[in-house]
């Protein structure tokens, strides 16, 4: 449902962005343990910004494109090596963050897009606590199966 509520949405008033984030934000957050959600929350909005923020600077310091995009494709590689080795889900987000912003941004524009992957994600966030909010006393209230 909260997938279904967020995708219409994004579809409906916010066509043409990177409203889509928010619908990433909530498939690789929610979990079925409630604790789980919460720690890949923070650690979600945490690298995500910071990505975004390291981004941003990176494109103002250095707008060279070829530059840019180096440092994005190093990222995507890390991205894949930290499926082998354990990092925080921060860390992760983080380098995640660097890799798409990089890869897929012009120079000029990647301080807007940025904002606008950092707002969504943190949108995504946001229904996701609504959400749990919503759902846990209809959960505290289901009776286990026999």
């Amino acid at each position: 449902m909260l997938l279904g509520l967020t995708a219409a949405l994004a579809a409906v008033w916010f066509e043409g962005t990177t409203a889509g984030w928010a619908l990433l934000t909530i498939l690789v957050i929610v979990r079925p343990d409630l604790s789980d959600t919460r720690r890949r929350l923070g650690h979600r909005i945490l690298g995500t910004v910071a990505g975004g923020l390291v981004a941003a600077l990176l494109a103002s310091v250095l707008p060279i494109r070829p530059v840019l995009l180096l440092v994005g494709a190093v990222c995507a590689a890390l991205v894949i090596v930290f499926q082998f080795v354990t990092v925080t889900y921060a860390v992760y987000a983080f380098v995640l963050t660097l890799s798409v912003v990089l890869l897929s941004t012009p120079v000029a524009s990647v301080a807007a897009v940025d904002a606008q992957r950092v707002a969504y994600t943190l949108a995504g966030a946001l229904m996701i606590v609504i959400g749990s909010i919503v759902a846990m006393p209809l959960i505290r209230r289901r009776r286990p199966l026999p």
